[in-house]
């Protein structure tokens, strides 16, 4: 699947012959709700065939895409601001993102966050299996010029702002899911290093961390 917008009438695609239904089933099947379906030609009748559909991604966009037409900005005093805006990584990554000054993109375009944890019945925006929550002090950041947005599916992104960093200064509150660690980065200043001897797990398909090592993400959601 294309990474920004394909036609189901695209030859792969149209090879397999898939029903409307099956497709419209596909799309909301989706457990992460990864998936937008759209008419290629918002103007003319519902189109009764897959191939008079657009498919895009809602977010992990490998490629520059428009915001403005695919998210919805998030500003201050929005009725539904967010309480809580939290992006999930892993010990292993944790010295990289240090070492940046903060959050990065990376390959995929957006820092992709979510306004729930894993316990809280978060579907998007966070790997079940994060080990670490870095919760984000998202109105700051939004006085300071950062931009954020929202997914079709609930995801909270921004690009880091200047520089494409989002900077340890916004770290409201930095603890463990997996493990008793206390508190790491509290209002935007260091409390604790994760302690030695942890056993750090990098999860399948990653590489790199978010602070700019190996030219992977940190993340995926």
């Amino acid at each position: 699947m294309a990474s920004h917008e394909a036609h189901l009438s695209w030859g792969p695609i149209k090879s397999l012959s898939p029903s409307l239904q099956e497709v419209k089933d596909a799309v909301e099947a989706n457990a992460k709700k990864r998936f937008t379906l759209r008419p290629a030609d918002p103007w003319a009748p519902e189109p009764s065939s897959a191939a008079g559909y657009l498919i895009r991604a809602n977010q992990g966009h490998s490629l520059k895409v428009d915001e403005a037409a695919l998210f919805r900005p998030i500003l201050l005093g929005d009725a539904d601001f967010p309480g809580k805006v939290v992006h999930g990584t892993y010990f292993a990554f944790w010295k990289a993102i240090l070492e940046s000054g903060g959050l990065k993109p990376m390959s995929r375009g957006h820092i992709h966050c979510s306004d729930r944890t894993p316990e809280e019945g978060a579907v998007s925006g966070m790997r079940r299996d994060a080990e670490l929550l870095v919760e984000i002090d998202i109105e700051a950041s939004l006085r300071d010029g950062v931009t954020w947005w929202r997914s079709d599916n609930g995801v909270i992104l921004t690009d880091g702002g200047e520089g494409g960093v989002l900077g340890t200064k916004y770290f409201k509150m930095v603890t463990s899911r997996t493990a008793d660690l206390g508190v790491l980065w509290e209002d935007g200043v260091k409390v604790a290093d994760l302690p030695a001897g942890l056993k750090f797990r990098a999860p399948g398909g990653k590489r790199g961390g978010g602070g700019g090592g190996g030219g992977g993400r940190h993340t995926r959601s």
